[in-house]
């Protein structure tokens, strides 16, 4: 993929882009892809400082840039479903509790996550949506792609457009798996869901552009949150937890869980979790970096705008 990657930013001739902007005072980047460009990370093509989010139309962008600022900072995390047919996610598990820990919370429980119940909750005023679970990408008719709930129960891209969710200022679907492989499910994550909700006025929407090992994806979830909590606008926080990822030494992650350990209570259910991982660590060489690869990284895009920041 590195490789890959260097081959691309020379096809798209990505090094005079950047000295056109140098000199400029610009950081900040919308990428608004064309045709098949929507299924590369372009993000991983340029250097620091430039953060950069993406957009499936100018003509959202432009109504996104009309919305009044959220004032709630409650989150709505639909923890996952016990969904026919698909396996379970335990990291995502994980990833959700943690993110729980860091704001004023409603959850529904796995076995609670019916259609009735999240649409309900869903339309009430809530900062952040936070799914943990899978999503169903359908190739020939997006607006049947779907988030998958409880049983058989599905949420689909039509009945996402019929929802007020204005409220929102971040989806986050980074948790989200796929039964389903190849180019249909890149395709139709782009077109379909992300869309469907940054169409709704929604700022942002947190997704991947391919299914990403389940402890990378826990990972930089939590740090993005945690950077949200300290005050980074999501574009930021992104770039911060895309940046820590790609260059965390296993000495690091260590020190990174023993402190997420030391801030939750004694009786919490993640603290064995991160305790296993800490000692597991600790068999491995102290300078080595596991996530850097493009891969573990890459994948995490964040579409949608937001002017107020």
């Amino acid at each position: 993929m590195p490789a890959k990657l260097e081959q691309l930013k020379d096809i798209l001739n990505i090094h005079a882009i950047v000295a056109q902007l140098q000199g400029e005072d610009i950081e900040n980047l919308i990428f608004i892809p064309h045709r098949d460009l929507h299924r590369f990370p372009l993000h991983a093509l340029f250097p620091e400082p430039y953060t950069i989010t993406y957009l499936p139309s100018a003509q959202i962008g432009i109504n996104l840039a009309e919305k009044a600022p959220t004032q709630t900072e409650t989150l709505l995390s639909i923890e996952c479903p016990y969904s026919q047919g698909y396996k379970s996610l335990p990291f995502a598990e994980i990833e959700s509790a943690a993110i729980t820990q860091l704001f004023p919370a409603t959850s529904i429980a796995r076995e609670k996550a019916t259609k009735a119940e999240v649409k309900k909750a869903l339309e009430k005023p809530h900062r952040i949506f936070h799914f943990a679970g899978h999503g169903e990408y359908k190739f020939t008719k997006p607006s049947r792609s779907a988030l998958m709930l409880t049983g058989e129960e599905k949420l689909t891209v039509e009945e996402i457009l019929h929802l007020e969710l204005s409220h929102y200022q971040l989806i986050g679907l980074a948790a989200c798996e796929t039964a389903v492989t190849g180019d249909e499910t890149i395709t139709t994550e782009y077109v379909g869901l992300v869309s469907a909700f940054v169409s709704r006025y929604v700022n942002y929407v947190l997704s991947t552009l391919w299914t990403v090992q389940s402890e990378a994806s826990a990972l930089i979830s939590i740090y993005f949150y945690r950077r949200l909590k300290k005050g980074d606008p999501e574009p930021i926080a992104l770039g911060k937890a895309q940046k820590w990822l790609r260059q965390v030494k296993v000495h690091q992650l260590r020190r990174y869980y023993r402190k997420i350990i030391a801030q939750l209570p004694r009786d919490n259910s993640l603290r064995p979790y991160f305790k296993t991982e800490e000692i597991r660590l600790g068999k491995i060489e102290p300078s080595h970096q596991p996530y850097a690869h493009p891969y573990y990284w890459a994948a995490f895009t964040l579409t949608g705008f937001n002017k107020f920041w």
